[in-house]
């Protein structure tokens, strides 16, 4: 059965005019994050609602960057859709070892492509459309949570940019840098960006922690139960593990034996859970909570459903 997802309202809109960071507001920009899936520009409309002086959809099924931007004269959004096939995370993590990005560390080649097919229409908006005065709120589910993270580092880079107040909320999604982007970033973000993950969603997990990567932003947690756990990203597996299963370790350390076929076969197993293995191991300094709280780490099974936008969007709303 089909979930109806309310169109944005005058008084959601009113929330988002405030700004700081909280579930209330999480909501709102999860359905935005779902509304960037649908198939038409009118179906788009039509569930932004009447609010908005002008805005900008970008819908072109031959590349991976989709989304839209919506404004009016003091509130701003940018929503980037998720990949809709597993062909998409493959082409991905065929190019899943870092290079380094400008603000600090190294960042996904993959995503970041992604995030170029787009970027030059993208920034032209918020520096050429959006109000200086406007608060701007940034976000996107999987695929489009990592755009959205390499956005925001762009308006770090450049504090000339028009637009100087923005928040970023993110569902579900992958990492996007290493220790030292995410350090440099969180050094910036930490008070202004919301990540939310499901215990047993296997996208936030990706690309893995041992080759160096990590997440941004402040962790909101969701148990395999759909309580919300108020933890931190330190003190779980998805901040990092001291030690990971074999295939893991076999895509760090020997990924280059590997032909093109055999390391999308690994991904593939890796994403529909059929390890045998445990997925992730408690960090050194973690807090291992068990299954009567929704365990975070150990033999917790990965279930693709975890991922669902709309679950995100259901969790979140219980929370209001």
């Amino acid at each position: 059965m089909s979930i109806l997802i309310p169109k944005i309202s005058e008084a959601d809109i009113d929330q988002l005019r405030e700004p700081g960071l909280t579930h209330a507001k999480s909501e709102i920009l999860c359905r935005m994050g779902i509304f960037s899936y649908f198939r038409s520009e009118d179906d788009i409309w039509g569930a932004l609602g009447d609010g908005w002086n002008a805005g900008e959809i970008w819908l072109d099924e031959s590349i991976e960057n989709q989304g839209f931007a919506v404004w009016n004269d003091d509130v701003a959004i940018i929503s980037f859709r998720g990949s809709k096939s597993t062909g998409d995370w493959l082409q991905n993590f065929r190019a899943i070892f870092p290079e380094r990005h400008p603000l600090a560390g190294r960042r996904h080649n993959g995503f970041h492509d992604v995030w170029l097919q787009k970027s030059d229409k993208v920034l032209a908006i918020i520096n050429e459309k959006i109000s200086e005065n406007s608060l701007l709120w940034l976000t996107g589910h999987s695929l489009g949570g990592a755009i959205t993270v390499q956005l925001a580092s762009e308006l770090i880079m450049n504090p000339s940019a028009r637009v100087k107040d923005y928040f970023v909320m993110t569902f579900g999604a992958p990492r996007y840098g290493n220790k030292q982007f995410q350090r440099a970033y969180d050094n910036h973000m930490m008070q202004r960006h919301w990540f939310y993950a499901n215990q047993r969603d296997p996208v936030p997990h990706l690309p893995p922690n041992v080759m160096g990567y990590r997440h941004a932003g402040t962790l909101k947690y969701f148990s395999h139960e759909g309580e919300h756990l108020p933890i931190t990203k330190q003190e779980i597996g998805l901040h990092g593990a001291s030690s990971v299963s074999h295939h893991w370790f076999a895509l760090d350390e020997e990924i280059g034996s590997y032909s093109q076929s055999e390391q999308e076969k690994m991904i593939i197993d890796m994403i529909q859970h059929t390890a045998s293995k445990e997925e992730i191991i408690l960090a050194d300094d973690g807090i291992r909570i068990d299954d009567t709280a929704g365990e975070l780490q150990g033999d917790s099974l990965w279930l693709p459903s975890a991922h669902d936008k709309e679950l995100y969007w259901k969790r979140i709303k219980a929370l209001t």
